[in-house]
């Protein structure tokens, strides 16, 4: 039986430009990477086509050659994703025979800093912070976390987070590539952000020796994910380390954390479905990831000081929010614990309502029990019990919050 031949290779081009040509499943893609900054390191090849290949199977055929320390790490690569593939909502992996040759380490000349990829949201801002005197640039990569936004959005975007690095005092390295192109016919980007993170790492190894990749999630509810603390390390090469950082700590310790710098707080941007035209719109309030974070600044009593969010939670966003994860159903039971402490009804009821039917969805029961405990809900269930729609607006603040009225939507994202 004939076996399916992937294959990628780099093709030549100027400084600050990185081309390849990759071919996956018999579809051909020509993928690029631009930036200010000088790009090249074929070992990014890795990276770039290994999961889109192992969704297909067959081989990998890499002609530019890998450096011995990338070459070493691909069965342990395999091995890892190979062993997550097809449980909860990771995709189906396949090894793959990768077809190389050993090429030597890149040389590199002069000295190299340390890099820390930034998106202003609330992991990578907790990231530049803890390393900040370490950390020598900050990375963005254009069209990754929002490839289809209007050329207005992504003016407003890039405005917004090199302005938040201006604030940090760090030079921001901009990346634009059409990446997502290729990447979105074969995997999730919650599978893929950290391969395709690594790339632009190792592409960036002439002028960095150490880059960090900021964790979505704290250790005790890491799941398979595309960055991952198992992973994002074996991407590294004798050229450049690649480290994932920040899983010691929750959401609320980060934001916590984040609150001791002035102004840091009103330099949050994590909303990737529906930002604005202008800085001050980045955060629609009402996505599921901006809805995640309002909670932990309210449960901080930290929202109002956040003036990149709306200063009300939006409550139908929260009841209608779907948790695929479980760590972000954790957010949630604890937020639903602190407004039953807080005889806050309405935000009770909206935080049930989507923890419950996203537990049923998953075949879970655990918030039933919370309610079934809680002599607060059992009161307010005869009133609620009958209700068709989410509760109405109350006010803002550390107790309480506030509503507009628009559904949330909700696919889990990357880190920000």
């Amino acid at each position: 039986m004939t076996r399916t031949v992937n294959q990628a290779t780099a093709l030549d081009a100027a400084v600050g430009s990185y081309e390849a040509l990759v071919t996956v499943g018999g579809i051909t893609d020509r993928v690029h990477f631009r930036s200010g900054t000088p790009l090249g390191n074929d070992d990014a090849l890795l990276p770039l086509a290994l999961e889109p290949s192992m969704r297909v199977g067959g081989v990998l055929d890499l002609p530019r050659g890998l450096s011995p320390s990338m070459r070493s790490s691909c069965s342990e690569i395999q091995g890892l994703l190979a062993n997550w593939s097809g449980k909860g909502r990771v995709p189906q992996f396949e090894r793959v025979e990768i077809l190389t040759s050993d090429r030597p380490s890149q040389p590199t000349e002069g000295t190299r800093g340390v890099g820390a990829f930034f998106t202003s949201g609330v992991d990578s801002t907790y990231t530049a912070l803890k390393h900040h005197d370490e950390i020598t640039h900050l990375i963005f990569v254009d069209r990754y976390d929002i490839p289809q936004a209007s050329p207005a959005a992504r003016e407003a975007m890039l405005a917004f987070v090199r302005s938040s690095a201006a604030r940090l005092d760090k030079p921001l390295v901009e990346v634009e590539t059409n990446l997502r192109d290729f990447s979105d016919r074969w995997l999730t980007w919650e599978f893929y952000h950290g391969a395709a993170l690594a790339t632009v790492a190792l592409l960036l190894s002439q002028e960095l020796f150490k880059v960090y990749i900021p964790s979505t999630f704290e250790l005790s509810f890491m799941v398979p994910w595309g960055s991952h603390p198992s992973l994002d390390p074996l991407w590294g090469t004798d050229s450049v380390a690649i480290i994932h950082d920040g899983s010691e700590a929750d959401r609320l310790r980060k934001i916590l954390a984040i609150a001791e710098h002035p102004g840091a707080l009103s330099r949050l941007r994590v909303c990737w479905e529906h930002p604005g035209d202008t800085e001050e719109s980045q955060n629609c309030g009402a996505c599921e990831k901006c809805t995640r974070t309002m909670l932990s600044l309210w449960r901080c009593g930290l929202l109002e000081s956040a003036t990149s969010f709306p200063d009300h939670l939006n409550l139908d966003a929260v009841a209608h929010a779907r948790l695929h994860v479980p760590a972000v159903r954790s957010q949630y039971r604890e937020a639903l614990a602190h407004a039953i402490r807080l005889r806050d009804p309405a935000l009770s009821w909206a935080l049930a309502r989507a923890l419950v039917t996203s537990e049923l969805a998953e075949g879970l029961s655990g918030t039933k029990r919370q309610l079934r405990r809680s002599a607060t809900m059992r009161r307010l269930a005869g009133r609620l019990r009958g209700r068709r729609s989410g509760p109405g607006s109350h006010a803002g603040g550390a107790g309480s919050s506030g509503m507009t009225s628009s559904p949330a939507q909700n696919e889990e994202a990357p880190p920000s």
